[in-house]
């Protein structure tokens, strides 16, 4: 779709395009239903007889959805790095939420896995700061040019 944009000049707002996958994902799954268990009052009656189970699955299908607009526009604004980075700690976090918000115990073996993937973004967040500070003052930390300019920052790239 960026592509098709760059090359024709069409503008659209990438939310858009999740949601409509998204509405896309709906009418296929209403029309695979119609053609395999029954028209539309046959959704409609299993709809009314169901409807607390369709409410339940309706709300991590929400999030999900979410998520997938989320996880585009994260993509247009973080590098490929940054981005793993914050999945991976998405981990940890969950477990801190399981942990003390759901009194749910972890083991020994939980808390060291938690704590390698903890050790493995800070070393990654290292690097990429450090990889950050060389793209911007030139490769040594220092203002080499010695133009008086301060040193160019890099804008993130969008797909």
């Amino acid at each position: 779709i960026n592509q098709f944009n760059s090359l024709h000049g069409i503008t659209f707002d990438s939310a858009t395009v999740v949601w409509s996958q998204e509405v896309l994902k709906i009418v296929i799954s209403v029309g695979l239903y119609f053609v395999q268990d029954g028209g539309p009052l046959a959704l409609w009656r299993e709809a009314k007889e169901n409807w607390i189970l369709i409410f339940w699955y309706g709300i991590p299908a929400g999030l999900y959805a979410l998520t997938d607009v989320i996880t585009y526009v994260n993509l247009k604004s973080f590098d490929p790095a940054t981005l793993h980075l914050l999945g991976e700690m998405k981990i940890v976090i969950t477990a801190f939420v399981h942990q003390f918000l759901f009194k749910r115990r972890l083991n020994r073996m939980h808390w060291v896995a938690l704590g390698v993937i903890t050790v493995g973004c800070i070393i990654k967040a290292m690097d990429s700061m450090e990889l950050s500070a060389s793209r911007i003052t030139g490769g040594d930390g220092n203002d080499d040019d010695n133009d008086g300019d301060p040193p160019i920052i890099p804008q993130p790239t969008s797909f």
